[in-house]
Parts: C-alpha cells; structure tokens; sequence
C-alpha cells in the first residue's frame, strides 16, 4: 500500500468515526450499517444474475441456415459457385466432395449435399477417424455423445434407427439440424430443410448414410 492510499484511507475512517459521534443520538446507525452493507450485496447478486441468465440466453440453441457456408435451399449452381466441381455424384441430386487433409493428404471428409427439385434437400458431414480438425454444428463435433445432445437440444423431433439397431439418427426440425450416432458416438451431422420430412437411413442395412 502506497503512502498516498494509507492517507486516504486513514481519513475516510476519521472521517465516518467523527461523523458517527455527532449523529449517533440523531440517526438510526443500526439501519445505516445494514442497508449499507446489503445494498451492494443484492446489486453484486442482481448483476451476477443478469449475467448468468445474459449468458443462458446467448449460448441457447438457434436454427441452422448455413453450414460449411452453403444456405439451406442453396440451388445446385450455388453449390457449384460455392464448393466447385463435386469429387463424384450418385445420381444427379446427390453430390459427394472428398476434402483431402494431412501430410500425406490420407485424412478425408466427406460433404454429401442431397438436392430436392433443384435445391438443396440436406447437407452431411463426415469424416475418417485420423481427421483431426472437424467442423461444429450447435458446439458439437464428431465424436459427441448423443446424451450430449440430448441434455443441450433436447428430445428430438424424430429418432430413425437403422435395420440393424446400430446406427440412430436424431432430426430437429425446429433448429434444422440432424446427427447421426453409432455406438452412442456422432459419426455424421448437417443440416436439412424440415418442410421435406424427417432424415432417414438410406441404406437401412448398413446405417450408414440418410435418404431423401
């Protein structure tokens, strides 16, 4: 403590010790002192609340309308401006882009883009397990559990298991975002447009990849 702060203090002590004894016949020092010290204690507990609640409101779950910078609804041209020419395609409506990562470019993800009358139907992401950095979807990446999920997003929409019971898909059609799980772990997420019906399994005896 610095000399200049013992002074200040010392005087502010004088101070409410000489003004107690002029007025302690005159005012009520008992309330004094508990007001005064309950008036910061309830504002310090009011501000940590708005806090706290601010905070709450801030990290809720919102509805996805762009992933990986693709919008839901995005027409194929846009896709194509967006990502370039698609590694491979199933089919006209269904697009498959390998991005390539690691020294030796053997980590692979994989977006697989679902067209519906021209516009995109859903959005997936997945990836090899030597991929390192994955992209978040509502803070969750792969590898989260789906009691994760559950706990931060709540009972899903609609639950699709796969044929053989190992794989389940979870959809949110208020926040436009699916995951699918297998041995409680998320192996693929995206995005999809709600208005086209629930994600399911494409092919139901793997689990491996939705439909529509």
């Amino acid at each position: 403590m610095s000399i200049g702060t013992g002074i200040f203090l010392s005087a502010t002590l004088l101070a409410i010790v000489i003004l107690f004894a002029v007025t302690k016949d005159r005012w009520n020092w008992k309330s004094i002192t508990k007001w005064g010290l309950l008036a910061p204690i309830a504002c310090v507990a009011l501000l940590s609340s708005g806090i706290y609640l601010y905070s709450l409101w801030e990290g809720r779950p919102t509805p996805q309308v762009t992933f990986n910078e693709i919008r839901l609804g995005a027409t194929s041209a846009d896709v194509k401006f967006a990502m370039g020419e698609p590694t491979s395609m199933d089919g006209p409506d269904r697009w498959i882009y390998d991005v390539r990562t690691g020294a030796e470019r053997q980590d692979v993800a994989v977006y697989l883009i679902q067209f519906k009358e021209g516009r995109i139907r859903y959005i997936l992401y997945t990836a090899s397990e030597s991929q390192i950095v994955n992209p978040y979807l509502l803070g969750f990446t792969l590898g989260a559990s789906y009691q994760d999920v559950e706990e931060k997003l709540g009972q899903p929409s609609h639950l699709t298991n796969s044929t053989d019971e190992l794989d389940r898909m979870f959809s949110y059609d208020k926040l436009n975002v699916f995951f699918s799980f297998k041995k409680g772990r998320a192996i693929a997420y995206g995005m999809y447009q709600p208005a086209d019906g629930p994600m399911k399994f494409r092919d139901e005896a793997a689990g491996s990849a939705p439909s529509k």
